[in-house]
């Protein structure tokens, strides 16, 4: 075992699996900036208007967060005016708006520019096999 530890921590997967989310989050949080809006709003969005009616628990799984922390992006998203809740008894669904819907095409441009960013930045890598294998191992993990 080498005695520097970034040589150890570079060579862990866990380690460079979460400082690479660190930088994602970094790089998508900054680019969302510009339209006044996280890349968790953006995302949630972006599932409503192809699905709308989503019942919190399944927006959570998807995005692979806590019900808290959907609670709190639904909470603001309502506040501007993107997303309505409906209560059925204690199932929550959640419907975008006629305002969240003017927006996502902005959204979906800053999808697209981060991607193509992101694809430039990581060459030579096959980006599209590294989602694939990055899938593949999170499903195994499951």
């Amino acid at each position: 075992m080498s005695d520097n530890i970034q040589e150890v921590l570079d060579g862990c997967l866990f380690f460079s699996v979460k400082r690479l989310d660190r930088a994602l989050d970094k790089f998508t949080e900054e680019a969302f900036r510009e339209i006044g809006m996280s890349h968790s709003y953006a995302l949630v969005l972006f599932i409503l208007n192809q699905e709308n009616g989503k019942r919190y628990k399944d927006l959570a799984n998807i995005l692979c967060i806590a019900p808290p922390s959907l609670t709190k992006i639904i909470d603001k998203l309502a506040s501007r005016d993107f997303v309505t809740i409906s209560r059925d008894g204690r199932t929550k669904r959640v419907y975008i708006t006629d305002r969240g819907r003017e927006i996502i095409p902005i959204i979906g441009e800053v999808f697209h520019k981060t991607r193509q960013e992101f694809m430039e930045i990581s060459q030579p890598c096959d980006f599209n096999n590294l989602i694939d294998q990055i899938n593949h191992l999170t499903n195994q993990l499951k």
